[in-house]
This record gives structure tokens, C-alpha cells and sequence, in this order.
């Protein structure tokens, strides 16, 4: 299996600017998840820490890329990123971003890695299934890929009740792809409003957005989970066509092979309507992220 596509930092997970922060970052998986931990506490669970949060410190929510959370994180301590951090000097970020940084590292060490979207049964939630995001990895030695929930401390395994080997989760865990969520609720077999974020936000507006954010992170374009930006993210279910359905379905299909290739993405998105990746990369260039050389194109089809 070609792995190019995986080990390859995104406009979004590239350091840049902080490359030689990562020079005395450990090699094996499990250490640099526990860096991760010791850099990122979720804006939701200060209390486990005894540590509360004030808006400005909430508001490190918005940060976009790996860069921005690198500059931050040194603002508030200019402390090596492998020394594990007190809970207030660390970043108050949601489950992506613990998964961002984490697949970052994981790039720089040259360890095929992707971000998952889709959606976890073992939290406290209003829902059944509750918006969630996860990291996979490729063990070269075993041979398959890896399955890591980053956010999972030790401390929150214990809280939220959780026994599974959360840096190698089984098939039965309680996580969803957004595409195998998708092709649950298409089957009939589970209820769309019993995916979502909250009460407020759930349905099938939360599950197609899940499959469509996990097919554009498996493009290397990790975006927020607001990032709302085509046609197909923002058109309501009951308003899609048939063509727009089977689109959807084939995405879902594609996004839930482990062993999906480069190819197979890039020849899947080239059969996209144009305005799909123009929307994307239109929005990431006004906010300043540069997308011209580093997101995956059709046009490597042809080279």
C-alpha cells in the first residue's frame, strides 16, 4: 500500500514556522500520545483538572491549524513540547485538536497517519451517538491500522467509565465512521436524530457533515466541524436528489475501506461536481490558508 498520501503533512498539520519544536519528539505512537494529553485539556472537563477556564481561554476554540496551536501553546509557555504541562498552561481545545496535534507528530515521524469523523457511544451525551474525532494510524510491524481515541486520559477513561484499550480500539468500542453512520440511517437500522453533537444539533445535517469532513480530512483537509462550505454540506436531506443521495452513498462506501488508496480518493474526487473542492479551497484562501501546492488534485491523476 502506497502510504505517501498519509505521511505527508496537510496545509493544516504542517508546522512550519515550528519544525525544530518537534526535533526532540519521541518515535513510538504511545509516547507521543501522552505528549498530546500533556499539551490539550477539552474545554468540557476542566473539573476532572480542577482547573476553570476563562472566556479569552475558551475562545483558543477557533484556532484552524497546527501552527496557530504551536504559537499559542508558546505564549503561555515556552516550556520543550515534550514536557507535560500543569492543566492551566495547557490549551483548552475540543477532540479534533487533540487528534490535529497528534497526527502532526505522527506525520513529522514519518508514521502513515489520518484524522476520523464520525461519531462515540461512551460519553455522557444527550445523545446516543455524540459527535466525536479520532485518529488512525498505521502499524507497519502488525501491519493494519490503528484506531486511538487521543482525547482519552487516563483520568477521562475512569470518569467516563470507559474499559476498552483506547489506543488500539476494537471494532466494537462504540465509534462510527461518519460513512458507516450515514449508511445506518440510509439502511433504516438507526434514526439520524440519534447522531449529533447535542440536542440542538443532531440529525441528518450532523451525519452528512461527519461523512463529508472524514472524506475531506482522508484528503488532507482537516477542516472545523462548522465548516459548512458546499452545496452538499449545507443542503438539507429531504432537498437532495437522487444524483446528490447516490454521491453521498458511494462517499460513505469509500471513506469506510481501511485500505482506500490515493488513487481511489483522487479518481472518486475528480467525479465531484467542480463547485465541491472550488468552495473549499475559495473559503481556505480567505482565511489565509495557502492551498495551492498542498492539498491533494485530480490532476495527479494524469502524472
Amino acid at each position: 500500500m502506497d502510504f505517501k498520501i498519509y505521511t505527508r503533512q496537510s496545509i493544516i498539520t504542517n508546522p512550519r514556522q515550528f519544525i525544530d519544536k518537534y526535533e526532540d519528539l519521541p518515535a513510538s505512537p504511545k509516547e507521543l500520545l501522552k505528549i498530546v494529553q500533556g499539551l490539550v485539556i477539552h474545554g468540557d472537563q476542566g473539573k476532572l483538572y480542577n482547573v476553570t477556564f476563562s472566556k479569552r481561554q475558551m475562545d483558543e476554540e477557533l484556532l484552524r491549524t497546527v501552527p496557530q496551536m504551536l504559537e499559542k501553546l508558546l505564549q503561555i509557555d515556552q516550556s520543550s513540547l515534550s514536557e507535560t504541562r500543569p492543566a492551566n498552561l495547557r490549551l483548552i481545545l475540543m477532540c479534533m485538536y487533540y487528534s490535529l496535534l497528534f497526527l502532526s507528530f505522527l506525520r513529522y515521524k514519518g508514521i502513515p497517519a489520518r484524522l476520523r469523523v464520525g461519531f462515540a457511544n461512551y460519553f455522557e451525551s444527550e445523545l446516543m451517538y455524540e459527535d466525536h474525532w479520532l485518529i488512525e494510524y498505521y502499524d507497519r510491524e502488525k501491519q493494519h491500522w490503528v484506531r486511538l481515541d487521543a482525547q482519552l486520559a487516563d483520568i477521562k477513561k475512569e470518569h467516563f467509565g470507559v474499559t476498552f484499550d483506547t489506543e488500539d480500539m476494537p471494532a466494537d468500542a462504540g465509534y462510527l465512521l461518519g460513512g458507516q453512520a450515514w449508511t445506518l440511517c440510509r439502511l433504516g437500522e438507526h434514526h439520524p436524530e440519534d447522531f449529533g453533537y447535542n440536542k440542538n444539533w443532531k440529525g441528518w445535517h450532523s451525519v452528512k457533515g461527519n461523512l463529508l469532513h472524514d472524506f475531506n480530512s482522508l484528503l488532507g483537509m482537516e477542516l472545523l466541524p462548522w465548516d459548512l462550505w458546499t452545496e452538499l454540506s449545507t443542503k438539507k436531506y429531504n432537498n437532495l436528489s437522487r444524483q446528490e443521495k447516490d454521491i453521498l452513498d458511494e462517499m460513505a462506501m469509500i471513506t469506510t475501506n481501511a485500505n482506500i488508496t490515493e488513487k481511489e480518493l483522487l479518481a472518486f474526487q475528480k467525479s465531484l461536481p467542480k463547485s465541491f473542492m472550488e468552495a473549499i479551497h475559495s473559503k481556505l484562501k480567505m482565511l489565509g490558508i495557502d492551498v495551492q501546492y498542498e492539498t491533494l488534485s485530480p490532476d495527479m491523476l494524469e502524472k
